[in-house]
């Protein structure tokens, strides 16, 4: 074997090393990304969940103080991935923080009148009530979140973010 041949395999090889490393890293960042994104919208959506917590709780309140604590924690989740998210991408971010405030204004008058009822107890029928429609809101932050995750859509994206800045709207209804 002469010199040339030598050098073209170690080339090849490094190459491929170093490709292989490459993608390797390419998708491991992109499943913590995913999982991320994921981890937010479980996050977003416990909101839901809390109006639901507060229908089926005690008749007696004697856990009213655990759920006012479980709100708490909600909000805490929010704010930790709002940041994570904003981090990431500003205008992600922002489509998180619209997601969560229009979460706030499909439930919140709900769960105020879950706290104003009569509380049902953990074997409440829930069927009669009215549910929060939050699935739209759901699909929208995916949408977004598809959209971060697409390297070629990313920077319209940004270009978007910052045109909706200045139009007043977030993408969830809140011109």
């Amino acid at each position: 074997m002469n010199t040339d041949t030598i050098l073209t395999i170690l080339g090849v090889l490094l190459g491929s090393t170093l490709l292989g490393q490459f993608l390797s890293n390419r998708h491991s960042v992109r499943m913590n990304r995913k999982e991320l994104i994921a981890g937010a919208t479980k996050s977003a959506l416990r909101r839901v969940e809390m109006y639901y917590r507060v229908r089926r709780r005690n008749a007696n309140g004697s856990d009213d103080s655990d759920i006012r604590n479980v709100f708490h924690d909600v909000q805490e989740e929010n704010d930790y991935y709002r940041s994570l998210l904003t981090v990431e991408s500003v205008w992600l971010g922002a489509s998180y923080e619209g997601f969560i405030a229009a979460l706030k204004r499909e439930t919140m008058p709900l769960i105020q009148d879950a706290w104003d009822s009569k509380p049902f107890g953990p074997g409440a029928k829930l069927q009669d009530i009215k549910h929060p429609q939050v699935e739209h809101l759901r699909a929208q932050f995916a949408r977004d979140a598809r959209r971060y995750l697409n390297p070629v859509v990313r920077p319209l994206m940004r270009i978007r973010y910052w045109l909706r800045k200045y139009v007043g709207d977030d993408g969830y209804g809140s011109l």
